[in-house]
């Protein structure tokens, strides 16, 4: 199943290696108009699809948005405008919580900028992992704003408390390694490249499916 825009160009592209291992992430050639919840259910409807395919043995996971669609103004908007837009982010929440059910490792990999959204999409992983370049944080604070989609709560469980508190309320942006050092992600990669190569080979030696966070 492949989700298209108006042009009829997938969304997200998935590729799947002789072993198993499937990887989905945005298709550069797309461009779509639809809203960031529709937009993330098509990203969750995707990996739970995948997830429940027994020929999956793990998944590996880029940011769902660019950098460009994460504009919470843009959110607000939807939630004023949009009457159910409640009852649609609850059942969003309810599919993310569903991606834990398959018990298969479900890797967010970070080769660049991941913030915000992207980042709190990054938690619904059972791991992260990101290439050395990578940097991430969360600046909604910068504007008064809090991370939404369960961010909050799965760092919590995730990080030491004073250690996920600064990350949510500082706006602050870490590197690669310092993101390692206090748990946000689980192993650095040189690149994307070997970002990948490593998170599939540890797939292959029996990476466990638990979330630190659970």
């Amino acid at each position: 199943m492949h989700l298209t825009n108006d042009n009829l160009q997938p969304i997200y592209s998935i590729s799947q290696d002789k072993n198993g291992i499937v990887c989905i992430q945005l298709n550069p050639h797309s461009v779509t108009q639809t809203s960031i919840l529709n937009k993330l259910s098509i990203f969750l409807d995707h990996c739970l699809q995948l997830l429940s395919q027994a020929s999956t043995k793990g998944l590996l996971f880029y940011p769902p948005f660019t950098e460009a669609e994460q504009d919470y103004q843009k959110l607000v908007l939807e939630a004023k405008r949009n009457p159910q837009f409640d009852v649609e982010l609850a059942a969003l929440l309810t599919k993310s919580a569903g991606l834990q059910e398959f018990n298969k490792p479900f890797i967010g990999l970070i080769a660049g900028l991941c913030s915000d959204l992207n980042l709190a999409c990054m938690l619904m992983g059972s791991h992260r992992y990101a290439s050395a370049e990578a940097h991430l944080g969360f600046h909604l604070s910068n504007f008064g704003l809090f991370p939404g989609f369960g961010a909050a709560i799965r760092l919590s469980r995730m990080l030491p408390m004073q250690d996920a508190l600064a990350l949510l309320s500082e706006g602050q942006t870490l590197q690669a390694s310092q993101a390692l050092a206090i748990g946000l992600v689980d192993k650095l990669a040189k690149d994307k490249d070997a970002l990948i190569a490593r998170a599939a080979a540890d797939i292959l030696h029996g990476l466990s499916s638990k979330q630190k966070s659970q």
